[in-house]
């Protein structure tokens, strides 16, 4: 049987902690983070590939020891931007309109250079 998947949300005391210590820490969560979307992507896939054809259908659960999982088809809109620029070049009044500009602080974190 696989290993129980933490739920810990409990918070680490970080009156001590210095922003390097920080960093490193959120470094390391982004790092771990990646790594499982990763697994997500590979056991999706395996999962699929080995799914009944009733179950890929969603009539059937694909059914573990501590999980059930259910197949079932979405739809998505998606806004094509580039098309909407293409579309209402000659009319820039409702192209501003159908944008809105955003501000907002990214941080960008990589890994040290000077350390092995």
């Amino acid at each position: 049987m696989a290993k129980k998947p933490s739920t810990d949300k409990t918070l680490p005391n970080m009156a001590n902690y210095t922003p390097g210590g920080i960093i490193d820490m959120l470094g390391d969560a982004r790092v771990e983070i990646k790594r499982l979307q990763f697994l997500e992507g590979v056991y999706k896939e395996a999962l699929k590939a080995r799914a009944t054809e009733l179950q890929l259908k969603g009539e059937n659960l694909v059914k573990g020891e501590k999980y059930v999982g259910k197949y079932s088809k979405k739809t998505q809109e998606r806004i094509v931007a580039d098309l909407v620029r293409e579309v209402l070049k000659d009319k820039p009044a409702e192209l501003a309109k159908c944008f809105k500009e955003i501000e907002f602080l990214q941080l960008d974190i990589d890994p040290r250079e000077d350390q092995s």
